[in-house]
Parts: C-alpha cells; sequence; structure tokens
C-alpha cells in the first residue's frame, strides 16, 4: 500500500477549488453577458430635408441594444390596461423587423395609424426572438396615452370600435 503524501492532497484541493472558481465564473458571464434592450416609444413624425413633414402624429418605437452580444428584435407592441391577457403586436411596413442588433446599434419602428393602437394603453415594449419583453419606461407610455387623448379632443384622431 502506497502512503498518500499531504502534499498531493493540498494540490488536488487547490485545483478542484480553481476549476469550481472558473466553471462558476464561466456560468455567471454567459448568464449576464448578453443582449439587453432598451425601449423608448413616443408620438413625433416623419420628415425629409426639402419636404417638409411627410406624416405626423406617428406612435414611434426607438429600441437600442445595451449589451455587450447582439440581440434579434422580433415585435414590437403593447397591453391594454382593462384586459390583462390583451396583448397587441403591430407589424411594422417593410421589413424592419426581426432586425438584429449589434451592441450599440438601434432600430426605429413606428405604427403610421395611430388608430390602430388602443387608447388605454398599460405598457408598450419591444421583444426578441427568446420572447423577453423589454417595456418602455411608464412616463413615456403615459405621455403616449396624453397625446392620443389630445389628438382624440382636437379631431384629428378617431379610434376604432
Amino acid at each position: 500500500m502506497a502512503v498518500e503524501s499531504g502534499a498531493a492532497i493540498w494540490v488536488s484541493f487547490a485545483s478542484l477549488a480553481i476549476s469550481g472558481v472558473a466553471l462558476g465564473w464561466n456560468i455567471y458571464r454567459d448568464v449576464v453577458d448578453r443582449g439587453d434592450l432598451r425601449v423608448s416609444c413616443y408620438v413625433g413624425m416623419i420628415g425629409r430635408p426639402g419636404e417638409g413633414i411627410l406624416k405626423d402624429d406617428i406612435l414611434v418605437w426607438s429600441v437600442t441594444n445595451y449589451g455587450r452580444r447582439p440581440a434579434m428584435v422580433s415585435k414590437v407592441g403593447g397591453r391594454r390596461r382593462k384586459k390583462p391577457t390583451h396583448w397587441f403586436h403591430l407589424a411594422p411596413k417593410g421589413d424592419t423587423l426581426p432586425k438584429m442588433l449589434q451592441p450599440g446599434e438601434y432600430v426605429s419602428v413606428f405604427a403610421e395609424d395611430l388608430s390602430e393602437v388602443p387608447i388605454d394603453l398599460e405598457e408598450l415594449f419591444a421583444v426578441d426572438t427568446l420572447s423577453k419583453h423589454f417595456r418602455a419606461p411608464k412616463k413615456q407610455v403615459d405621455a403616449v396615452v396624453q397625446r392620443m387623448h389630445e389628438l382624440v379632443t382636437a379631431g384629428k384622431l378617431k379610434l376604432r370600435t
């Protein structure tokens, strides 16, 4: 029978500890190091230099990748207040979505017809391909709802029933 040396046991425990730390770091990095989207929404307009305003009062989602990895934006939409399960997704015109965003890139998506958007909004968000919802700040959603109420009052927006 061979007698085990105390140094060999200490080396094996040290290598086990270092391996555990390396494994933990890799798992942490893979979980945290991903695409992170930030969404902002507002009622804006589209214009071109020399042509002026082409379309006024459109709902704009501006989605930026603040993460360190690419992220794919697949949809934009929102949720109504009175119906907690009533989600709506808007399909923007053209080939805007889905869009792969590299770190630091952004995409602006808009709904040309505000009458497609419910006036009783609670949330506006963008969705990535993993079905994670990234919500716009509540103050921006409230500003969009307030602007929509102003347009209804002024007679510029007719809601669908």
